[in-house]
This record gives structure tokens, sequence and C-alpha cells, in this order.
């Protein structure tokens, strides 16, 4: 069954998985990109990264994935914890600039959160986070709280030509393959999130993660660099 905007529409919970109403959830939480909309009209740019093109939104991405219940406990575990650490990002930053933040020790969840939701959505925009087994072992991480050491997460941020942040882009899931490991990269409120998704170590992911139960620094890197986005930006 789909809703007037062609989304499929679900009847199971995809994390509890019991029969429930299901509400229309958002992929990416909403403080991601409400404070980031234009005024008039209000509108934010998204990089679809597998198509290597992007465009304009007017509102969020949405599909009927969770009950009420598990809305709320993804909301409360992995969502809030983390909406200081957005905003207080800087809104300009000079290509290779390292700000030092204080830990953030939701933010792995929180991710995992948004490639799990992302993993079940039925826009293509989204396909890159299809992992298989992979989306299975996301939802025990999910209720265990706890991330399978397998994942290795990687954040920097992303700034124009011109120092700003990119707080107004939205870059949906693409997946990678480095020295044979699988690696899903997407962005948010200027922010690009990288996770190693493999059962073997890669140990130069290692060594760059960040410990986010620690104050620890971001660097913040040029959108013609950036990974996953260099195709769009690099000649612009």
């Amino acid at each position: 069954m789909r809703d007037r905007n062609g989304t499929s529409v679900r009847s199971v919970c995809i994390f509890c998985l019991e029969k429930q109403p299901i509400k229309r959830s958002h992929v990416i939480p909403e403080y991601l990109y409400e404070m980031t909309y234009d005024t008039a009209p209000r509108q934010m740019c998204v990089v679809d990264c597998g198509l290597n093109q992007n465009g304009v939104r007017q509102s969020g991405f949405h599909e009927s994935l969770l009950c009420p219940d598990c809305e709320g406990y993804f909301n409360d575990n992995f969502e809030k914890p983390c909406i200081n650490f957005f905003r207080s990002l800087p809104d300009h930053a000079a290509h290779r600039q390292i700000v030092k933040v204080p830990p953030v020790p939701a933010l792995p969840l929180l991710l995992i959160s948004i490639a799990f939701r992302a993993a079940h959505c039925s826009g293509e925009e989204w396909h890159a986070a299809r992992m298989g087994p992979h989306v299975g072992i996301w939802r025990e991480c999910l209720l265990e709280k706890k991330i399978d050491q397998r994942y290795v997460i990687l954040v920097h941020g992303i700034t124009s030509p011109a120092g700003e942040v990119m707080k107004g882009m939205v870059a949906t899931t693409q997946r990678s393959r480095i020295n044979g490991h699988d690696i899903l990269h997407f962005a948010a409120y200027g922010m690009q999130f990288i996770i190693k998704v493999s059962s073997h170590d890669l140990p130069e992911f290692v060594r760059c993660a960040s410990d986010f139960r620690k104050p620890f620094d971001i660097v913040f890197l040029d959108n013609r660099i950036a990974p996953s986005l260099r195709t769009l930006f690099s000649n612009k």
C-alpha cells in the first residue's frame, strides 16, 4: 500500500517488529535542517550523491517507519542528547580549521539510527544504506545502546570555499569501497558522517576515529575535497 505521495505505508514497526499504528517518521532528525531553511521560500539544498546531482526541498524526508513508542525511544535516546552538539557548531570555518567540541557519547548511536531508518526507506536516494545483514546488527546496537566494534565512525565539518559551514545542505547516503571495506557516507547540518561497515579492521580508520565520550576535534574540509561531495563541488 502507498500513500498519496507514492511512499510505501507500513503496518509493522521496523524497530519493535510489532503490528502497530505507524507514524510518518523523519529519516534525518528535523533539527538537523529545521534551522537551515531559507525564509522565503523555505528550502534546503539536497545532494543525491549516488546520482551526482543536487536540488532543493521545502520539507524533510519522511516515511512510515516507526510506531509512536519506538519514535519516542529514538528521540529520547539518540536525538535529544545530540541537539546541543549540533547547535554549538560554528557558522564559519576555514579549510582544515580544527574545532574542539565537548563529549557527545550518543552521536554514534544517532548516526546508526539514521542509517537504520534509511535502510528501510523506499526512496532510491537512500538505497546505499540497504546493507543486508548489517541492518539487523544496527537494530541490535540501538536496542542495546551500544555500538558494535566493527562500525568505526569518522566525522568532519564541511565548509564552502568562502568559509561558510554548509548547514543548509543534506547529502543522502552513498556507499564506497576502501581496501575491500564498505564505507557509508551521508551529511547534514554542515557535517559529513562516515561509517566503516565491515567485520575487519581498517587501521587508517581506527587511527582517525574519535572517542565521542571525550572532548574531540572536528576538522573542517572544503566541500570540493570532502568525501562523497568532491564529484559535485570540485569544479564549482
